[in-house]
């Protein structure tokens, strides 16, 4: 394969490396990094002229938008160094709006956009605003979906999104090592804790990898990021009042989420896709002492006695069942899953304990999560 030619451009003593697309276009770039260094607004009729005539010569070569895109990356990259995220965001907007503006002009045609959404993606995310950057980073593997006729094995944001840390072609692996430490953190923590002999790998071939678990894996990536967003909070004070707590109870309802569905994929019960049920065809599957009448039983304790009395009771270890047997460990971890899921996140209420045991309630839903994984897949 030839190496492809660029052009260099130099704006106050910064060099700029861009797919030399013809001097036109060069000069095109030019006067939008300017713009961009100098702070001025982006709109260009001259780098739209441009920017037009290379998509109107170059359809359907999606190899020359992805250099279109990566030229632009150079400033990007630029931005992003400095700390100008605020920046970096409107150079994807404004692009967003310009190759928006060609498709509608030029009914029927499109440009591949992976790489814009890709970036737009990196931005958002490493601002702080995960919501944003995970919709953007969908788009850009819905955008690859399109373009490659469904194979996507080689799509970066695929990597990301399925959290594949081995997969070295992404620009943003750094921060998919980061939620894959935090992963191994929790596994470890459930391997020592709960006896488990589960590796990230073997958690990574069994459930991240499985095609056809694949929209909950997406899930469960995106939850990762989040509750390790909620974990690094600098300010422990911010999350001492009932917005905090709401919010750790409506992540710890998603995990719940997660559960049932890698249980749902081996039970053969589909008639009755409930949690009970999920529940009940993992204990069996387990060995599990614990029957259906003392689900029953915990149920109860969480409707009756009050959700925080019964989960605090559960988390030191004090929650005794009718016919006097305590709960082990992973029965305890499961209890405090069908807590949440069943009564915990129903309510807009304040429920100090949750923020007050939040890790410890947050290593017991990945417990769970891990336990159905090893006993099933």
């Amino acid at each position: 394969m030839s190496r492809k030619t660029t052009a260099k451009i130099k704006i106050k003593g910064d060099d700029f490396e861009v797919i030399d697309f013809g001097p036109n276009k060069v000069a095109a770039f030019r006067e939008l990094f300017e713009r961009v260094v100098t702070d001025k607004p982006l709109e260009s009729t001259d780098f739209e002229v441009r920017a037009f005539e290379l998509f109107d010569s170059c359809r359907e070569r999606w190899g020359k938008h992805d250099d279109f895109f990566a030229s632009l990356g150079t400033i990007w990259y630029y931005l992003m160094e400095r700390g100008s995220y605020r920046r970096a965001d409107q150079l994807w907007q404004f692009s967003f709006e310009l190759v928006r503006e060609w498709e509608l002009q030029r009914d029927s045609n499109r440009v591949h956009k992976g790489a814009l959404y890709y970036y737009w993606a990196v931005t958002r995310i490493i601002m702080g605003d995960l919501e944003a950057g995970f919709l953007f980073m969908h788009q850009a593997l819905e955008e690859d979906y399109v373009t490659h006729a469904g194979d996507v094995s080689k799509s970066p944001a695929l990597a990301f999104v399925r959290l594949d840390y081995d997969n070295e072609n992404q620009f943003f692996r750094e921060k998919v090592d980061e939620i894959r430490a935090f992963l191994s953190n929790r596994i470890g923590a459930y391997n020592i804790s709960r006896d488990g002999d589960l590796g990230l790998d073997e958690f990574k071939r069994k459930f991240l990898l499985a095609k056809d678990m694949r929209d909950v894996v997406f899930f469960f990536v995106y939850q990762c990021f989040r509750l390790k967003a909620l974990a690094d909070q600098d300010s422990y004070a911010l999350e001492q009042n009932l917005f905090g707590s709401l919010m750790f109870a409506n992540a710890a309802f998603c995990m719940c989420l997660v559960l049932d569905s890698v249980v749902a994929r081996i039970n053969p019960n589909k008639e009755r896709p409930v949690f009970s049920v999920q529940m009940g065809f993992l204990l069996r599957s387990s060995g599990i002492s614990l029957s259906n009448d003392d689900i029953g039983e915990i149920n109860g304790s969480f409707r009756n006695d009050g959700f925080s009395t019964t989960l605090r009771k559960i988390l030191q270890s004090d929650y005794i069942l009718k016919n006097g047997r305590s709960l082990t460990a992973i029965e305890g971890d499961l209890a405090v899953c069908y807590g949440f899921r069943n009564h915990g996140a129903h309510k807009i209420k304040a429920q100090p304990v949750i923020y007050q045991h939040f890790d410890e309630i947050l290593q017991r839903l990945f417990n769970s999560i891990f336990f159905a994984v090893e006993v099933l897949y």
